[in-house]
């Protein structure tokens, strides 16, 4: 399938917290076109500074003609798409509030400029507002404007309602306004009238309002979280845009319009073609990030595809994928333009790589930027990173330059990203995603042409879990992860490291070395400091070492209290019920029981599922089916089969008697033996496994069958030290070549390298 190009039309005038798009040029461009039929292949997040629009004229499978010049940035051939269009053919004449929801990244705003295309007022202004990006204390003004002295330094101002009069305003993440805002919108949809901040005077406006959520506001109405009589008066015309893998036929023409989208996303690779093995492997995903997801995928494929053709190989569907290859692809991925996100523990060394990925880029000669984003609060975050003219907010005494403008042509660094502000993510994504930011108190956008390079030592995946970071910036800033290991995982290296740091810190003290029990005694240390802390260490021993002779043991001095080596805690359930499947899971694990292929262990995944499902039970989470399947991260086809197989019933009927079995249990009166007995020589990979069995983040297929597979081996060797890879992988289940390949996605080059960490830690307990 080729696909075609398709045509840009753009006018665009821009207000500080808004963006306004008139659609005359594109409306005049398609009227004087042919009406035919085209199948554009683009569906999904574009760029929100330009409309990608195609004029149809197309008569659907369902009997159903679009109107004559109607135009959409939605495309596809499945019936999703296809009533989407026909729902926006019928409500864009009107002026009928809209109310669009969705997941992250399935295309809400173009569903938004759609219906203002095909409007009667399509050659009025349209105006996008992130509700979520404006702070709270300014979000009244930026609507609805002030009068002069209603806050300090106040000059008065007409807010984005006045700005759209006779036009479309397009309130995105409208679930984010906080009570008093809610009830003050309500009134402005009813009457069309509002008070500026500080004034009497009723304004009256006329604009269309079309708001979108990514949230179940329905839920939030029945927890008080949300107005209902806004969400009456938005929800007049709802539309429900569902995620890409409920329309798996459309991920072919997507990718391909985006791979001509993307074609200059590198400054010296031209990608022309995609192999067939490499789209199949595209199709057959779930994509629980949608066409969000999909084009960073593609944006990876970008930076690892050599010859100017993407093959299978190239596709990295998961972050660990991502991060091997992006590791093995370094110099390729330093010289590219795109975003990197870097994470690993504090003191691992993730400043030191952002470095070296800037040294090697196409933008070594321009300016480094690094930015504390623990530092960041407030207005002063939104100051400090798109600047301020003199009397923008209280203090602004003078014109500040900010950190986008003096990186422009440069790179970015954000250290510790997860410390951001949820409201500065979302202005930080639409400054990524555009190229474009806006200094405080002014109106015009300025063009910033920037590279991004993220830190953080917080697990954002479970930050988004806990709604204290935003999914759609983490699939903005991951286009290219990369994990750094703590040094625990990287014993070889401890040498060279220590020998490294003893050559720049001696000075002009004279040491030759670091005596091999010295490196022995640190090799044996588990380094919670990671590389930070070894060096603070070899800088000490330096200075206890005598002059003329090498480090020894005596000279070093660790935090013995922190060494990994003595006994892990592991904290288990204190409910009988847990206990009950917990205990099933590890004596699966621990059994001789023959579970097949590795890879398609369904009694592993079921048992798995069932003990994290229980935890849920037990904690009251009355999660529907739809909502597990969301919150586990596998598909509800995978769910059922795997209930079928091993309860012999359907998933809805299995977490009711989980429900039950819980109630029972916590009612009865006799004690029941659930007490788990665990072998101190398994204790550190069981720990592992049974961490991750107690975290929320989505399941993630590859890391479970690597934990089980620690277990095992670590079976393997306590029942018969000494045994080859081969035997090895054959008591896992595994042919070596696919155990190997696993174990590389967690940072081991060898099975041999995990059988020794594995028998040293064995050794240890015995």
């Amino acid at each position: 399938m080729k696909a075609g190009r398709v045509s840009i039309h753009t006018n665009r005038i821009s207000h500080q917290w808004g963006t306004v798009l008139e659609h005359a040029d594109a409306r005049a461009n398609a009227s004087a076109a042919t009406p035919k039929t085209v199948a554009v292949p683009t569906c999904g997040p574009i760029n929100s500074r330009v409309s990608y629009t195609a004029t149809f004229h197309a008569l659907n499978s369902d009997g159903l003609i679009l109107p004559e010049n109607f135009i959409s940035n939605l495309t596809g051939t499945s019936s999703a798409l296809r009533n989407i269009r026909r729902l926006i053919s019928k409500v864009a004449p009107t002026n009928a509030k809209v109310l669009i929801t969705g997941e992250t990244g399935v295309g809400k705003e173009l569903v938004a400029n759609d219906i203002c295309l095909n409007s009667t007022r399509r050659d009025k202004p349209l105006i996008t507002v992130n509700c979520a990006a404006i702070p709270e204390s300014l979000i009244e003004s930026v609507l609805f404007g002030h009068e002069c002295g209603a806050f300090t330094d106040a000059d008065g101002g007409i807010g984005l309602f006045e700005a759209a009069n006779g036009g479309t305003i397009f309130l995105d993440e409208v679930g984010e306004l906080n009570p008093h805002l809610q009830s003050k919108l309500a009134r402005v949809l009813d009457y069309g009238t509002f008070q500026r901040v500080g004034g009497t005077d009723e304004i009256k406006v006329d604009v269309r309002v079309i708001a979108a959520t990514n949230r179940n506001l329905r839920e939030a109405l029945a927890k008080g979280k949300f107005e209902r009589g806004l969400f009456d008066r938005l929800n007049a015309f709802p539309i429900h845009v569902p995620p890409l893998r409920e329309h798996p036929e459309d991920i072919l023409p997507i990718t391909i319009f985006l791979l001509e989208r993307n074609k200059g996303f590198l400054p010296d690779k031209v990608v022309r073609e995609i192999t067939p093995e490499a789209l199949d492997n595209l199709a057959e995903y779930e994509w629980p990030g949608n066409v969000r997801q999909l084009e960073n995928v593609l944006k990876r494929a970008f930076v690892l595809s050599k010859g100017g053709v993407i093959n299978k190989g190239d596709i990295a569907l998961t972050n660990n994928d991502a991060v091997i290859k992006a590791f093995e692809h370094f110099d390729d991925v330093a010289f590219s333009n795109a975003p990197v996100l870097i994470t690993g523990e504090s003191g691992v060394g993730k400043e030191h790589i952002a470095r070296q990925l800037y040294g090697k880029s196409s933008r070594a000669t321009r300016p480094l930027v690094i930015i504390n984003c623990a530092n960041l609060h407030g207005e002063l975050a939104e100051s400090e990173l798109f600047g301020h003219k003199k009397h923008a907010f209280t203090g602004a005494t003078k014109d500040h330059k900010g950190f986008f403008e003096v990186a422009n042509g440069g790179t970015l660094f954000l250290d510790e990203i997860g410390a951001l502000p949820l409201n500065v993510q979302a202005k930080l994504l639409r400054a990524i995603q555009e190229g474009e930011i806006t200094v405080m108190g002014t109106s015009a956008p300025i063009k910033v042409n920037v590279r991004i390079i993220a830190t953080t030592n917080h697990d954002l995946e479970q930050d988004v879990a806990n709604r204290r970071f935003r999914e759609d910036f983490l699939h903005r800033l991951s286009v290219i992860p990369m994990t750094i290991p703590p040094l625990r995982e990287r014993v070889s290296e401890i040498s060279n490291l220590a020998n490294m740091f003893l050559n720049e810190l001696r000075g002009g003290k004279i040491i030759p070395g670091i005596s091999d029990d010295a490196l022995a005694r640190l090799e044996k240390y588990s380094w919670p400091g990671n590389i930070r802390e070894l060096r603070s260490a070899i800088e000490r021993a330096v200075i206890l070492a005598d002059e003329n002779s090498l480090i020894e043991p005596k000279d070093i001095i660790l935090d013995e209290t922190a060494n990994s080596k003595t006994k892990p805690e592991i904290n288990l359930p204190s409910s009988p019920f847990l206990l009950k499947h917990l205990n099933e899971l590890i004596q699966y694990v621990l059994s001789d029981e023959e579970m097949g292929n590795l890879k398609s262990n369904l009694k592993l995944d079921f048992l798995f599922f069932k003990y994290r499902m229980a935890r849920w039970v037990s904690e009251s989470k009355n999660l529907q089916e739809g909502q597990v399947v969301k919150a586990y991260g596998v598909s509800s086809t995978t769910l059922s089969r795997w209930v079928t197989e091993f309860s012999q019933t359907t998933t809805k009927k299995f977490i009711n008697s989980l429900r039950q079995e819980a109630i029972a249990m916590s009612m009865s009166d006799s004690e029941t033996n659930t007490s788990i007995d665990l072998p101190s020589d398994y204790l550190h990979p069981l720990k592992e496994l049974i961490d991750y069995a107690n975290e929320d983040r989505k399941i993630h297929s590859d890391r479970l069958r690597f934990l089980f597979a620690k277990c095992r081996v670590a079976k393997a060797i306590i029942e018969n030290k000494g045994l080859t890879e081969t035997k090895i992988a054959e008591a896992v289940h595994c042919d070596r070549r696919n155990l190997r390949r696993l174990l590389q996605q967690f940072n081991y080059d060898s099975i041999s390298e995990l059988v020794g960490e594995l028998t040293e830690k064995i050794d240890s307990h015995s």
